[in-house]
């Protein structure tokens, strides 16, 4: 059977195999212990891919009720329940600049209490430290899907939360640093407040 009805009923079970993979990453040896790897979340923003180190993120679920809040800020689609807690929820595109679509992901972060929506979780892969490519300034400020310099703590580090880009099985990821997105994301809320 396919079609709308088998692709819902497939959906769970992917779902299901994908939070299990995030979760035994936590608990499976290093394969090489010679060659320091990192486990990345590959997600979708807008046209733009990226992978996040799994050590920055608690878990991530399939996008619930998001109940909007009165604000002035774009990227702050609302609270969102996840497992019994309240976690306030912002549009990973819209934080990066990136043409924001209907997110059906949350991304919950280690660092703080947040959920970030993100369009398609498209799975997890494990990439040698060393092919991991530092991206040149000039370069990412050129690219023309790159975030757009904003913040002043971002030109502090360069002018972008994205800190290299790594290929998995021919697709080309930007590793995204979640510190630095919360980072501007406090500057942004600051900014809000005054």
């Amino acid at each position: 059977m396919s079609g709308p009805a088998a692709d819902a009923r497939e959906e769970p079970v992917a779902v299901e195999r994908l939070r299990r993979e995030f979760d035994d990453a936590f608990a499976e040896p290093w394969e090489d212990a010679r060659r320091p790897q990192i486990r990345y979340l590959g997600v979708r923003c807008g046209q733009r891919w990226l992978a996040i180190d799994v050590s920055q993120l608690l878990t991530f679920h399939s996008r619930g009720e998001v109940v909007p809040l009165p604000t002035s800020l774009p990227q702050l689609l609302g609270l969102s329940s996840v497992e019994g807690k309240l976690y306030p929820c912002y549009s990973l595109a819209e934080l990066l600049s990136l043409e924001a679509r209907r997110a059906h992901w949350l991304l919950l972060c280690r660092e703080a209490p947040v959920a970030l929506a993100v369009e398609e979780v498209v799975g997890l892969f494990l990439v040698d430290a060393e092919s991991e490519a530092d991206l040149d300034e000039a370069a990412a400020d050129s690219s023309p899907d790159s975030p757009r310099r904003r913040k002043p703590a971002k030109e502090a580090r360069g002018g972008s939360p994205i800190t290299g880009r790594i290929q998995y099985e021919g697709q080309e990821f930007s590793v995204l640093s979640i510190s630095a997105v919360l980072e501007d994301l406090r500057e942004l809320i600051g900014e809000e407040r005054t």
